[in-house]
């Protein structure tokens, strides 16, 4: 074998000994490239229905961050505070507190209510009085004292009273004539508590006396959302004074006076 080289047997196990040659040649033909990499990666984000992370950070966003639900849970009462002293009132199935968790004396219904001054409040005149000035509040006639119905109201007065200006001496000559001095009638609270006017009515420049009305009223620019519900009790006065003119009379015969109370919605 004089001039050759042992190139020894063809490696067949793991013990066989090989030149470096043979060892560089398959290490270069069996370590994995960059390119064999990525597209190891693409074949497993297609086989395997991978998602970007894109997609992931959109999904992530549309969870609750433990910020809102903190926030969120500020809004709510523990369970074991529903329906025991100085917790939570509890509901019904409507929707409704429980009769039984309310305090005594608290309407659980708003309901209507009507006063009259024949049994409610009082005639302060009781013979024809005479008025002179256009204050409202000249001749208080009678007054209804209106207690807390236990909730926010409105008043709508209504009265009949006896009216006239006798006492001018103008006799008239035809029922077609006036004396030119007419009466008002208003309805208000006592002077220092409101100067809203609840109720109004004109009385006629008649000669002769006759009866007339005083309806709910209300100022041309007024509203419910511009005149606040009455809250609690409140005096309401019926008053007489002159529209116009000076000398106008009022009495008491047949006099009717009455207020309905409706809850302020």
């Amino acid at each position: 074998m004089a001039g050759k080289w042992y190139a020894g047997r063809t490696p067949d196990s793991d013990s066989v000994e090989v030149p470096k040659a043979f060892a560089d040649t398959e290490i270069a033909n069996t370590i994995p490239t960059g390119t064999f990499v990525r597209n190891k990666i693409n074949q497993a984000i297609s086989s395997n229905a991978l998602v970007t992370p894109a997609y992931v950070n959109l999904s992530n966003a549309k969870l609750a961050q433990k910020t809102s639900v903190d926030n969120a849970d500020r809004n709510y009462v523990p369970t074991s505070w529903l329906g025991v002293p100085n917790g939570v009132a509890a509901l019904d199935s409507s929707g409704n507190i429980l009769s039984s968790e309310l305090p005594t004396g608290i309407s659980t219904e708003w309901t209507a209510k009507d006063y009259n001054v024949t049994t409610s409040g009082q005639i302060l005149i009781s013979s024809v009085q005479t008025v002179l000035t256009n204050n409202l509040r000249e001749l208080m006639i009678a007054s209804i004292e209106v207690p807390d119905p236990g909730y926010p109201w409105r008043a709508v007065p209504f009265a009949i009273v006896q009216g006239g200006d006798s006492g001018s001496g103008n006799v008239p000559t035809s029922r077609l004539e006036g004396t030119s001095t007419f009466g008002m009638l208003s309805v208000l609270p006592p002077k220092g508590v409101s100067e809203q006017v609840y109720g109004a009515g004109i009385c006629t420049d008649t000669y002769y006396m006759n009866f007339y009305q005083c309806l709910p009223y209300a100022g041309p620019s007024q509203t419910p959302f511009t005149v606040p519900p009455i809250v609690g009790p409140l005096e309401l006065d019926l008053c007489g004074s002159c529209w116009s003119g000076s000398g106008y009379q009022f009495g008491p015969a047949g006099l009717l006076y009455w207020i309905l109370v409706l809850p302020a919605m």
